[in-house]
């Protein structure tokens, strides 16, 4: 590696390592133009870009799956724009398309695994740190100015103690610790022992953090990613699926001590107005409804917030106009064709993740974590109101096609060096 490229690399390591940390509080730092974060993606895009004209050996094949995805996205968006000019947003559009230059960075750079343990240890980080104003929360029963809900709820309810830490909501800060969570997994293996055994306590003070952020969609995530990791493993699956089935059973003769997560999980309340479930479920309908009033083509980015609202919907709900729902968000804005290409593309990053990561013991157990990330990928992306808009949905799918890229060029290199081995040797 040439002088200028070892610095660009260190240099776009040192851009990822911070970001995640600077979206977290960047609702207390300098907003529009000059937001911490958006610098720090475009001078991240600016290192990429040097870098792949200093070495042009690198392939294109996570980069055209990347494009292929988003060309629904751009096609539709555009289309929209051109049928509903004035309920299309030109503030989302733009927030979405520094998304996407955010993935196609990450596309670009996979496999120089320097800049993917950057990006691993950044969340690390960020979690670090979110995790001692949240930790405050718990304590003391504070909360920071930005804490939305707990500026608005605690005068009148002085229980209120869902923490959000750096966040503006409890539902974000969640999104934030739970994907955290899944990308220990793709950690474990690049730390050496006996040092990686500290993940676990970092591992569970987060996840008791989560549980006091009160976001189901959250819990459910992880939830759903351990029970499947532990079934997985040989050591644990035995004992997982016994308590497992004896925890089914305790909840179909509904033992009183589980009472509190009975009323989470009860189906009745889909049906019962008022109730979040239902809530969520007539914004899912209002989606539904603003994707075929389009003509099925999509209303446009932040499209859904006029629509949603208009009097000839009849999903309205006390003027509520986001989807709560990543996906129902980018049906009503983009389409079908765009919801099939993004649940292709995660999907595709787990099997490209699940080939490759098997060539070297610093990836080995990435496939397993990568299908978790897919696996949970739709509940998280319904964590919060809005996603589309939402910094944490560029770093998701960065870190998910980062990590993806980085199996992938795993994979190549080991075949690669397989190729160069003397027939004497490789029999």
């Amino acid at each position: 590696m040439g002088r200028a490229e070892h610095w660009l690399t260190t240099a776009a390591a040192g851009l990822i390592f911070v970001l995640p940390a600077l979206s977290a509080a960047s609702i207390y730092l300098p907003a529009g133009l000059w937001m911490p974060s958006r610098l720090v993606i475009a001078a991240f895009l600016g290192c990429v870009v040097a870098l792949r004209l200093l070495d042009r050996s690198g392939g294109w094949g996570v980069t055209t799956w990347v494009a292929a995805v988003a060309t629904p996205f751009v096609g539709f968006g555009a289309l929209a724009w051109l049928r509903f000019p004035d309920h299309v947003l030109g503030a989302h559009a733009a927030l979405i398309a520094l998304a996407a230059a955010l993935v196609v960075a990450a596309s670009l750079v996979g496999g120089r695994l320097a800049i993917v343990k950057a990006a691993l240890w950044g969340w690390m980080f960020s979690l670090a740190a979110t995790g001692v104003v949240g930790a405050w929360e718990v304590a003391t029963g504070g909360y920071l100015p930005g804490n939305v809900p707990a500026v608005y709820f605690s005068p009148s309810y002085p229980d209120y103690d869902l923490i959000a830490s750096t966040f503006n909501n409890p539902n974000l800060y969640a999104y934030h610790i739970a994907f955290g969570l899944l990308l220990l997994p793709f950690l474990w293996p690049t730390v050496r022992s006996p040092w990686r055994w500290l993940l676990v306590p970092f591992g569970l003070a987060q996840a008791f953090l989560l549980f006091k952020t009160g976001s189901r969609m959250a819990i459910l995530s992880v939830a759903i990613a351990a029970l499947i990791w532990l079934l997985a493993t040989r050591a644990t699956r035995w004992y997982t699926a016994a308590a497992t089935a004896i925890f089914v059973v305790l909840m179909l003769v509904k033992a009183p001590f589980l009472e509190p997560i009975l009323g989470y999980v009860d189906p009745h309340r889909i049906a019962m107005p008022g109730t979040s479930e239902w809530v969520r479920y007539e914004l899912l309908q209002s989606a539904w409804w603003v994707w075929r009033t389009s003509g099925y083509l999509g209303v446009g980015p932040g499209g859904f917030e006029h629509w949603a609202l208009v009097p000839e919907n009849p999903h309205q709900f006390e003027g509520l106009n986001n989807a709560h729902s990543g996906l129902a968000e980018v049906l009503a804005e983009f389409g079908l064709v765009a919801v099939v290409a993004l649940l292709v593309g995660v999907a595709a990053a787990a099997v490209a993740t699940w080939r490759g990561a098997r060539a070297r013991s610093t990836t080995r157990g990435w496939g397993k974590a990568m299908v978790l990330v897919a696996i949970t990928f739709i509940p998280l992306t319904s964590t919060h109101s809005t996603w589309l808009t939402q910094p944490m949905m560029g770093l998701h799918l960065a870190w998910i096609v980062l990590l993806a890229g980085a199996a992938q060029a795993t994979r190549n290199s080991a075949s690669h060096h397989q190729n160069e081995t003397p027939n004497s040797l490789s029999r």
